[in-house]
C-alpha cells in the first residue's frame, strides 16, 4: 500500500497574503467602530444622581476625566472627541451640573453647554471701565466691587494679560460679554474668564499667538495687541454704532499716519478719572490742556493703554478701518457723527451741532 505524501501548506515569502491582511484590518476596524459607537451612543446609568462642580477655566480633558471617574460616562476620551467634533468644548459652562438616570454622552454634552442652575446671567456692556464693571457685578450680587478691582490689578494677572506697567491695571483686557457667574465666585476666576474670552475674540479676528497684528487696512498705525486694544477702546467710546465705527477708525488712522494729535475727548475724561478726580460731565478748556498721560490733546500718538473694554465691532474697526480722507468728526445730535476733511468743514459742522443743542 503506497503512502500518500503529506499535504504541504505554502506561504508567500513576504508573510500573510494581502487578502488575509485586508480581512483582519476590516474586522479590527469594524470592531473599533463598533466599540466607539457603543461608548458614544449607548446610555450610561447614573444612580444615584451625581452633581459635579466645574471650575471656571477647567479644560475639556479635566472635565471629561472627572466625568469618567465619577461614572457619568464610560470613556472621557470619547466624550472629548464628540465635544471637539461638535465644537461643544468651546461652550462648557462652569458651575454645578446635575447628572441622573440613563444618560448618553450627547446628553452629557448638552448639560455641560447649558448654564448651571446656580449661576447668575450678567451682561457687561461694551465701553465700561474696570471700576464700572466692578459696581455692575456688585449690584448683580456676584461679588464686592473692590474684590474685582483688586483682581484686575493683581500683578500675576497683569503678567498673564501682558498689560504694561504704564497702563491702568488690566483696563481693556477684560472682554465685555454676557457671562454666567456664580454668586461668591472668586474675582480672580471672573477676570481670567473675561481675558480668555478676549483671546478667543482676537483669535477670530486673526491676531497671532504672539500678540502681533496682521494689519490689512489702509494704514499701518497699529503693530501689536496693546495698540489695537488702545485704539479700539477710543473708537468704542466715540461711537457705539458698529456700522459707523470703521469710519471713526479711519479718522484716527489718518491722523496717526500724519503724526497729528488724536484730540479724542474720551481720553481727556479718562485721564481725569485715572488721576482720582471726579468728572462732572463737562469738558473745559483747562481739561484739554491738563497734562495727563491719557490726554490726546496734549500728547501725540496713542495713550499708554486702553480707556475702556472695547467690543468686537470696535476691535474689528481698529484692524480694518474704512478708506477715507476724513480727519475730523463731531456729533450730529442724532446718535451718529458728521465727518470732515478740513478744519473749515469741521468748524462749520461744530457750529451746526451747537446750534441744535
Amino acid at each position: 500500500m503506497s503512502k500518500r505524501a503529506p499535504r504541504r501548506w505554502h506561504q508567500a515569502a513576504g508573510g500573510p497574503g494581502p487578502r488575509l491582511i485586508f480581512g483582519l484590518a476590516a474586522v479590527l476596524m469594524l470592531a473599533g467602530i463598533g466599540r466607539v459607537a457603543w461608548l458614544a451612543f449607548v446610555p450610561q446609568t447614573v444612580s444615584p444622581a451625581i452633581e459635579l462642580q466645574i471650575a471656571p477655566g477647567a479644560s475639556a480633558r479635566d472635565i471629561a476625566a472627572g466625568l469618567e471617574e465619577n461614572g457619568v460616562v464610560r470613556s472621557g476620551r470619547v466624550l472629548r472627541l464628540l465635544a471637539r467634533l461638535s465644537s461643544a468644548d468651546r461652550d462648557f459652562h462652569h458651575g454645578v451640573h446635575h447628572f441622573e438616570g440613563d444618560i448618553t454622552p450627547l446628553a452629557v454634552l448638552a448639560e455641560l453647554t447649558t448654564p448651571s442652575r446656580d449661576t447668575v446671567r450678567v451682561t457687561i456692556p461694551e465701553g465700561l471701565r474696570v471700576a464700572q464693571v466692578a459696581h455692575l457685578l456688585e449690584e448683580a450680587g456676584v461679588l464686592e466691587a473692590d474684590e474685582y478691582v483688586k483682581a484686575a490689578c493683581e500683578s500675576d494677572f497683569l503678567a498673564v494679560t501682558g498689560a504694561p506697567a504704564e497702563s491702568n491695571c488690566s483696563e481693556g483686557y477684560l472682554f465685555p460679554d454676557t457671562y454666567y457667574l456664580s454668586p461668591g465666585m472668586a474675582a480672580a476666576d471672573i477676570v481670567r474668564l473675561q481675558h480668555r474670552r478676549l483671546l478667543a475674540v482676537l483669535k477670530d479676528l486673526g491676531i497671532s499667538d504672539d500678540g502681533s497684528v496682521g494689519f490689512t487696512g489702509s494704514s499701518p498705525a497699529i503693530a501689536d495687541t496693546l495698540q489695537l486694544l488702545t485704539l479700539a477702546s477710543i473708537i468704542q467710546k466715540e461711537s457705539y454704532q458698529t456700522d459707523e465705527q470703521p469710519l471713526v477708525a479711519s479718522v484716527f488712522h489718518n491722523r496717526l499716519e500724519r503724526d497729528m494729535k488724536l484730540q479724542a475727548d474720551p481720553t481727556v475724561i479718562y485721564g481725569i478719572l485715572a488721576s482720582g478726580r471726579q468728572w462732572d460731565g463737562d469738558i473745559r478748556r483747562s481739561d484739554l490742556r491738563e497734562d495727563t498721560p491719557y490726554n490726546s490733546y496734549v500728547h501725540r500718538g496713542l495713550p499708554p493703554g486702553p480707556i475702556c473694554s472695547p467690543g468686537k465691532g470696535a476691535l474689528s474697526a481698529a484692524l480694518n478701518p474704512a478708506t477715507s480722507d476724513f480727519l475730523f468728526f463731531v456729533a450730529d445730535g442724532k446718535g451718529t457723527h458728521r465727518f470732515s476733511r478740513t478744519v473749515a468743514e469741521h468748524q462749520a459742522a461744530v457750529r451746526q451741532y451747537l446750534a441744535q443743542r
